[in-house]
């Protein structure tokens, strides 16, 4: 279960809390069957990246409902059930960590057919093996293939999702 959080600015002692989500797409018997849900990012800092679907927690938003908003926001899709997967820390400068953002998981049932919105520029649906040659945000890639190498290696054997970390 989420936990409401409360967003603060980086430089008050406490990272600025967000959530992304790691959309898959295809059949779950191979990598070679997936493909991810990316957005093109409009807004600086990272205007012109590919990334996963996300933003910032809002005051008082738990967690999994903050990581729903924000992909229907900039993707039009909709998302049932979620899996936390990860905690992936941004670090400032002065190696300060400025951001703290909750990644989970869903799989959408073919067909599903994203719309961008909001400060995505586009969104689609990528194949696992075009990850290294999109320019992508920074981790994103090593996130999106550790969760979905287990999603194949879970579904196979339990028929569902667990909470996973990335290889790292």
């Amino acid at each position: 279960m989420s936990r409401p959080v409360t967003s603060e600015a980086p430089g008050r002692g406490h990272p600025r809390q967000g959530a992304s989500t790691i959309v898959l797409i295809g059949p779950s018997t191979s990598l070679d069957t997936l493909s991810v849900l990316l957005v093109l990012r409009s807004r600086p800092p990272f205007a012109g990246l590919w990334s996963l679907p996300g933003g910032h927690v809002e005051a008082d938003e738990e967690l999994a409902q903050a990581a729903r908003r924000e992909v229907l926001e900039e993707t039009g899709l909709a998302l049932s059930s979620l899996e936390r997967v990860a905690l992936h820390t941004i670090f400032g400068a002065a190696g300060e960590p400025t951001h703290e953002i909750t990644v989970f998981l869903a799989h959408v049932p073919l067909g599903a057919a994203p719309v961008a919105a909001d400060d995505a520029g586009a969104a689609a649906f990528f194949p696992l093996a075009a990850l290294s040659s999109l320019h992508l945000t920074e981790g994103a890639a090593d996130l999106v293939l550790a969760a979905a190498r287990r999603f194949v290696d879970n579904t196979a054997d339990a028929g569902s999702l667990t909470e996973i970390e990335p290889d790292g």
